[in-house]
C-alpha cells in the first residue's frame, strides 16, 4: 500500500496561529518530503508543534476528525471487531460501537477500499477517524495485550517506551499512567490470572504493581 501523500498539510501547519518554525519547516520537509507520514512524526519529535495540533492539522488536510486513542473511550467490544493481526498490520484499532456503527481509529481512513475490507471483516459499518501510526501502534500494545501471556503482556506493557516519546507532554504523560485504557488492561491481565491459583495471581499483583510503578517512575523522570 503506498505512503499516504497529504498535500495541504504544508499549507495548514503555515496557517497555525503563532507558528513560527518556517526555516526548520522547511528543513524537515527537504528531508521528509512535503506531504508524507514521515513528516508528521518528524514535526512533533522536533516539537515544531504539540502532537495534537500535528495530528489535528494532518487530518483537517485529509478531511477526517483526528482522535487521540489514550483519550478516546475504547470498549472491549470494539477492539474484538478487528483481529490483532489485521489491527496490526492496517494501523488501525476499534474505539467503540455506537448505532450499530464501529468507530475506528486509523493511520489512513482516506484509504476508501481498506475502510470496506474493515467493515466486512467486522461485519459492521465503519466510521474513520484519524490517529497517528505511533498512537495507533502504543494503543494496540495495550489492547491486545490480552493476547498474550500475561506475564509477558506485563513484561513488555512495562518496558513499552511509551512513557518515553518526547512527543507527549508531561501533563498527557500523567494522564496517560491513570488512564482508563491502562488501568483496565491491568485489571484484566489479574483477572485472568485470579483463577489460574493463588501463585499466578500474586505474581501477575506484583507484575501489575511493577509496570504501573513503571509508569509513574518514568513520568517522574520527565518533570
Amino acid at each position: 500500500m503506498p505512503a499516504t501523500k497529504n498535500k495541504r498539510f504544508v499549507d495548514l501547519i503555515r496557517k497555525v496561529p503563532g507558528f513560527s518554525f518556517a526555516e526548520e519547516l522547511k528543513a524537515l520537509v527537504d528531508r521528509h518530503g512535503p506531504d508524507t507520514p514521515e513528516l508528521l512524526q518528524a514535526l512533533i519529535e522536533a516539537r515544531l508543534l504539540s502532537k495534537e495540533e500535528a495530528c489535528r492539522q494532518w487530518a483537517n488536510a485529509l478531511g477526517f476528525a483526528y482522535v487521540d486513542p489514550f483519550a478516546s473511550i475504547v470498549t472491549e467490544e470494539a477492539v474484538e471487531k478487528l483481529p490483532h493481526e489485521i489491527a496490526r498490520k492496517t494501523r488501525s484499532i476499534g474505539l467503540y460501537v455506537i448505532e450499530n456503527i464501529l468507530t475506528v481509529a486509523m493511520a489512513r481512513p482516506e484509504d476508501e477500499a481498506l475502510v470496506r475490507r474493515l467493515g466486512q471483516i467486522a461485519q459492521l459499518p465503519i466510521s474513520p477517524m484519524f490517529a497517528s501510526p505511533r498512537e495507533i501502534e502504543d494503543a494496540i500494545a495495550i489492547h491486545y495485550s490480552n493476547d498474550k501471556d500475561i506475564g509477558e503482556s506485563l513484561s513488555a506493557l512495562e518496558h513499552l517506551d511509551l512513557f518515553n516519546r518526547p512527543e507527549y507532554s508531561q501533563e498527557q504523560l500523567a494522564a496517560l499512567a491513570e488512564s482508563t485504557s491502562l488501568i483496565q488492561v491491568l485489571i484484566r491481565s489479574f483477572t485472568s490470572a485470579s483463577g489460574s491459583g493463588r501463585r499466578t495471581s500474586t505474581s501477575s499483583l506484583e507484575n501489575c504493581n511493577r509496570a504501573s510503578a513503571s509508569a509513574s517512575m518514568a513520568c517522574c523522570a520527565r518533570c
